[in-house]
């Protein structure tokens, strides 16, 4: 038997289970875009259902044995109708991108034009000119944003809406901090015919928990989301539509492009769905609480949030500027145990240069059921890290104790 081949394996167990005892039992995870998932969820993502996909829907597969995975996803959708009532939801998108690429597929033609989120206000590639949209032919206009950049300027994007006549409007990015003026939005696009895409990939937790906004009640077309950032699930994607024509054409759109969509992925979920149907509106409280309070403690150390002027935040994330400060910071943290993201953002004045924030998020600190006080306490540790106070080793040991001190899923947070 080949040495290597041996070897090999041993080291993907080895990888996989250092990596457990990294993110788990030496880190606290502040990365805006991940979560903490349920043992039950690991459980079912490792069940049979991993190895046997079967091609096709409900009662019409293309092969034999199928039975128990049409009874799973009977139970899992109607977890998501129940979860997403009154709304239809589909769940084969093995990831956000994907979803919308399903959604932009369904909604737009080539040579279309589309008003979407740039990159530097925190849209998705896969709705700019270098993503899917632009190998679709679609032609992108940036959505326009207030001076400092925490609002949609809704004066610009009209005048855009009129001038342009867009196919479709695409709102939501990766470095939300406040709820988007939909209804408002959806008014101007029906102006010329358009539809409102919201993309909620890092919010579809927060409105399944009904605690952010409702964007199909406010008349947007639909909404996408990742299942793993505030949605507390494996790696995937979803499509919520307000319509059931509009729903039917999606279905029929992943029909043939998704005919493979990980069946234990699919079940996992469904856990999760439960999960949300039982606490979803307080785990979804919790985080925006969390984040509140962080943001707030956050600018009490001294540190410069952004967002100040409609305070710092009301989603799961906050943005700290490190423009100033910013060699090294996300390596720094790492390196007492704090993992967390460096992104550019949108400039503070006209004209101005692009800043350098570090993008938090308290999606899973608030399901380890983190307080006022541990929150404190995390807060100082960033603080101290960020301004070069206290020496590694007294910080590590500050996060390590908070790791100790919150290692599980909270008990109200649990099925």
């Amino acid at each position: 038997m080949s040495t290597f081949a041996q070897t090999s394996a041993r080291d993907l167990f080895r990888a996989a289970e250092e990596h457990e005892n990294y993110r788990v039992a030496q880190c606290l995870n502040l990365v805006a875009s991940q979560n903490r998932v349920s043992p039950e969820v690991m459980r079912l993502m490792g069940s049979s259902f991993a190895g046997k996909f079967s091609s096709g829907e409900f009662g019409a597969r293309a092969h034999a044995g199928a039975k128990w995975i049409d009874r799973m996803e009977t139970v899992v959708h109607d977890l998501a109708s129940r979860l997403f009532a009154p709304y239809r939801v589909e769940l084969r998108p093995p990831a956000g991108s994907i979803a919308n690429e399903t959604a932009l597929l369904t909604l737009a033609r080539p040579g279309d034009v589309i008003v979407a989120p740039s990159s530097l206000f925190g849209g998705h590639a896969s709705v700019r000119p270098e993503g899917f949209a632009g190998l679709m032919g679609l032609r992108i206009l940036d959505l326009p944003f207030s001076a400092d950049g925490l609002e949609i300027d809704l004066d610009a994007l009209e005048a855009i809406v009129r001038r342009e006549r867009p196919r479709l409007i695409v709102i939501g990015t990766a470095k939300i901090l406040f709820p988007y003026p939909v209804r408002d939005i959806v008014e101007i696009a029906q102006q010329v015919g358009a539809d409102v895409f919201y993309d909620a990939a890092h919010v579809v937790g927060l409105i399944a928990g009904h605690a952010f906004q409702d964007p199909l009640g406010d008349g947007a077309t639909l909404l996408t989301g990742s299942t793993q950032k505030t949605f507390p699930g494996p790696v995937g994607g979803l499509i919520v539509s307000r319509e059931d024509a509009i729903a039917d054409r999606i279905r029929k759109v992943a029909r043939v492009r998704l005919d493979n969509y990980q069946n234990n992925r699919v079940a996992a979920l469904g856990y999760v769905f439960a999960e949300m149907v039982a606490f979803g509106p307080e785990l979804a409280t919790a985080i925006l609480t969390t984040a509140r309070n962080l943001a707030e403690t956050l600018a009490g150390e001294g540190l410069s949030m952004v967002g100040a002027r409609l305070g710092y935040t009301a989603s799961h994330m906050v943005l700290i500027d490190i423009s100033q400060t910013a060699e090294g910071a996300q390596a720094r943290l790492e390196q007492i145990g704090l993992l967390t993201t460096v992104t550019d953002v949108w400039p503070d004045r006209p004209g101005g240069p692009p800043r350098q924030c570090l993008r938090i998020g308290a999606n899973e600190i608030a399901r380890l059921g983190f307080d006022d006080g541990s929150v404190r306490e995390l807060a100082s540790i960033i603080a101290r890290a960020l301004q070069a106070q206290g020496s590694v080793a007294e910080l590590r040991n500050r996060v390590t104790d908070l790791i100790r001190s919150h290692g599980q899923i909270a008990r109200r947070f649990c099925l």
